[in-house]
């Protein structure tokens, strides 16, 4: 008889595992750095590797480049943002190509990993803010869950019982027989 190896066997079972998310953004940068940090002294952590993510607020097209403003937002274990109300100021990503605003629009979901320049002036509203600026060697746009679920044609089985809209009170059918109602 004859034995197929166990490297054989694992190989298929293990790249149907993969995630098609770039391991720069489910990798931590390291150190990691806040936001907060680097406003506090951004000269300081020039040049460092980050990973950074959140919604975006407003894309600008430059002649050269694109600059995405985004909300810091915490990361989890796969560099996806998570949707609190807490966040960690903003910042600027710097892509080296076209965006569409069409496609990266305020409220999608982003994640960045590139190095840290030096700091961009601008204003929110009337008030003067300070962007850590982010070269981004690799930008991340996450699917939106609104468009998907809007493109299934159904969102749930009517049947299952907290969506069933007689719920408690059964309707006598589903019981199979009557039950003297």
């Amino acid at each position: 008889m004859r034995m197929i190896p166990l490297y054989a066997l694992l190989t298929p079972l293990l790249s149907a595992c993969q995630s098609s998310v770039p391991i720069e953004i489910r990798e931590p940068a390291f150190p990691p750095l806040s936001a907060v940090e680097v406003q506090a002294n951004p000269k300081a952590f020039a040049g460092k590797p980050i990973r950074w993510g959140g919604s975006i607020v407003a894309i600008e097209n430059k002649s050269n480049d694109t600059w995405i403003e985004i909300l810091n937002q915490e990361l989890d274990e796969e560099g996806r943002p998570q949707r609190t109300d807490h966040a960690f100021g903003r910042f600027l990503a710097r892509a080296g190509s076209f965006l569409d605003p069409a496609v990266y629009r305020a409220g999608r979901q982003v994640t960045a990993y590139g190095v840290l320049e030096p700091p961009v002036n601008r204003a929110i509203g009337e008030r003067p803010y300070t962007y850590p600026m982010v070269l981004a060697r690799k930008l991340y746009l996450w699917p939106d869950y609104r468009e998907h679920w809007r493109n299934r044609p159904y969102h749930y089985d009517p049947f299952y019982y907290p969506y069933y809209p007689y719920y408690p009170y059964w309707h006598r059918f589903h019981f199979g027989f009557h039950h003297g109602w």
